[in-house]
């Protein structure tokens, strides 16, 4: 029979040895008896496709595998699994990720919410931390933060309140703040007050 990567047309007894596929195309196995059983030699990680007659291989994207070479299909990974790369070979290379809003705890397969301040994309990175929201100025008004458009509240610090107008306002003599990220003040004992605005506890 024809090896590998050949075959003998036969519909042509005229043809008596094997003739080689095209350059770039392969047969799946022995014996064969057609050029049409000449493919695209695409290896594992690709997939054939064909398009207006001509075949080409094409790379399996991420969150796909492909263990075996010639093949017109890519392997999707398991539920809320992907691969780190393109042209995978194995879905042992599927891994568990955290939609937007939530990171992988290290060390587990367990998921947790970002913290105020912090976003998770998964339009970038899906296998990502959480990033820290940019420049300090904002933060996000809730945990899970899906992307960098929730950081849109003012970072506050102690000492200071946010306002309706979601700016951030010295505390006035007399009240104090001990915690960032407040919407008000806490007002001194009675008979008592603050040395001037801005004050962190109650003993200034």
């Amino acid at each position: 029979p024809c090896e590998q990567g050949t075959y003998r047309d036969k519909s042509s007894p005229a043809q008596v040895t094997c003739v080689q596929c095209p350059a770039g195309s392969t047969t799946e196995s022995t014996a064969s008896d057609q050029a049409s059983d000449c493919i695209r030699n695409c290896t594992a990680g690709y997939r054939t496709v064909i398009l207006f007659s001509v075949a080409s291989c094409e790379v399996c994207p991420r969150g796909f595998y492909q263990p075996e070479p010639y093949q017109d299909t890519c392997i999707p990974c398991p539920l809320q699994t992907s691969t780190r790369q393109t042209a995978s070979i194995d879905q042992a290379q599927c891994e568990a990720y955290c939609d937007s809003g939530l990171e992988i705890v290290a060390g587990t397969d367990t998921c947790q919410a970002c913290e105020i301040g912090y976003y998770k994309d998964n339009s970038e990175d899906i296998f990502g931390a959480c990033v820290l929201c940019p420049d300090g100025e904002f933060i996000t008004g809730t945990t899970a933060a899906a992307s960098v458009g929730e950081c849109n509240i003012r970072n506050c610090s102690a000492g200071f309140f946010r306002t309706a107008q979601n700016e951030c306002e010295l505390c006035g003599p007399g009240t104090y703040q001990p915690d960032k990220w407040q919407t008000s003040c806490l007002a001194c004992p009675e008979d008592t007050t603050t040395a001037g605005p801005g004050a962190t506890n109650s003993d200034q």
